[in-house]
């Protein structure tokens, strides 16, 4: 149960990335900035939730100096989709993820060197 809130949550940022690139290949005339805007804000609220999670300390997903997953001490589907929705995110929209969310972006790259994840990424441009 607990990995599909986590999914929900990965799947919602993504949805609403997705969302934010389909407007902005909209001709100029038709793009809607207030709609964009709540877009941006639902992934800020999302990426913000996975931030605090995966803080070290008594309230985040038990990280030290060394990362685990999200759920157990297992790879799950939590993990799984948390690192293809932020990874879209990424893709689609870099800006959204520069210099913020810091414990996200040191849990991410924890999980970046697994090869299972290294391997599916998105080639580099």
């Amino acid at each position: 149960m607990r990995a599909l809130r986590w999914e929900a949550l990965a799947d919602g940022i993504a949805d609403a990335m997705v969302l934010i690139f389909m407007e902005n290949i909209r001709t100029a005339d038709k793009q809607e900035d207030a709609w964009r805007q709540r877009q941006q804000a639902k992934i800020a609220a999302g990426l913000q939730a996975i931030d605090e999670a995966v803080s070290p300390g008594p309230h985040g997903v038990g990280r030290s100096s060394t990362a685990q997953f999200l759920l157990e001490n297992t790879l799950s589907l939590a993990d799984l989709a948390v690192v293809a929705g932020v990874g879209y995110v990424g893709l689609r929209g870099p800006q959204l993820l520069q210099g913020k969310y810091p414990n996200l972006h040191a849990w991410l790259a924890w999980m970046q060197q697994r090869p299972s994840v290294a391997e599916t990424a998105p080639p580099k441009s």
